[in-house]
């Protein structure tokens, strides 16, 4: 990543670690395996589903109310 942004590794060590600590960044570095990964998808992830799941719900007792006042 530094390379394709033409910066040095320890350049962008520092930035990443800044804004990872201020909270901008929702991820972390491996300094092992050399990459950064992201942990902020599988929070968004499972709030989409939920949501998802609830308004399906929602649509059904709608559409069960509404069918009752039809007759």
């Amino acid at each position: 990543m530094a390379g394709s942004f033409g910066v040095s590794t320890e350049f962008l060590d520092t930035e990443l670690s800044n804004f990872i600590y201020v909270g901008k960044l929702n991820c972390k570095i491996d300094k092992v395996s050399g990459v950064i990964e992201s942990n902020q998808s599988r929070k968004k992830v499972q709030l989409y589903n939920q949501t998802i799941t609830q308004g399906d719900a929602l649509f059904n007792r709608v559409q069960k109310l509404a069918r009752i006042l039809d007759i």
